[in-house]
């Protein structure tokens, strides 16, 4: 069995749109309540995930953001390391 790591995580997975309001700022809140994904000793994990976003003419579509996320649950992964792994995605 081939196991993935956070190096396989698929970013292309993130798509955007236009933001609904580029006249002025605002901020976007998101929130993951099970962010599921395999810990560093190959058990289940959990995890909720907040998202803080000042988008800037894109915000990320929400159903590819859904689906993004689920694709941890097969990926050996720190909590630490993680969070990075998104971070430097949605930039």
């Amino acid at each position: 069995v081939i196991k993935k790591t956070w190096k396989d995580a698929d970013k292309s997975i993130l798509k955007s749109l236009p933001s609904p309001e580029v006249d002025r700022p605002y901020e976007l809140k998101m929130k993951q309540p099970e962010l599921t994904f395999m810990g560093v000793h190959e058990q289940p994990d959990f995890a909720t995930l907040f998202i803080l976003m000042y988008p800037n003419g894109k915000i990320i579509e929400l159903k590819s953001l859904k689906i993004y996320l689920q694709q941890f649950r097969d990926i050996i992964i720190s909590y630490e390391r993680l969070i990075n792994v998104i971070f430097e995605h949605m930039m």
